[in-house]
């Protein structure tokens, strides 16, 4: 993935946060994005993992892990969309 490939998923993924965060009142939550070029490490049973969360809720804090292969093979907004609101 070239890194204006990468940019473009991020963008995609970054305006899905950025519509949902108030909407689930998260404002007051910080979270980090970090973004793998790479496939992540299957979790439980899921083999193509396309995001993962880690949370400290006591801390007020959440990071994102987003695996940009797999963000790419998203061809459906609404799926996306779907995912991004899961992780968060």
């Amino acid at each position: 993935m070239t890194d204006a490939e990468a940019e473009v998923q991020k963008a995609r993924v970054l305006a899905l946060y950025d519509r949902w965060r108030s909407r689930l009142s998260l404002e007051r939550i910080y979270m980090d994005h970090v973004w793998e070029r790479s496939e992540m490490a299957p979790v439980g049973n899921t083999k193509n993992v396309a995001a993962s969360t880690e949370a400290e809720w006591q801390y007020h804090q959440a990071k994102f892990t987003w695996c940009l292969p797999r963000i790419s093979d998203i061809k459906d907004e609404a799926t996306l969309e779907t995912l991004v609101v899961h992780e968060m």
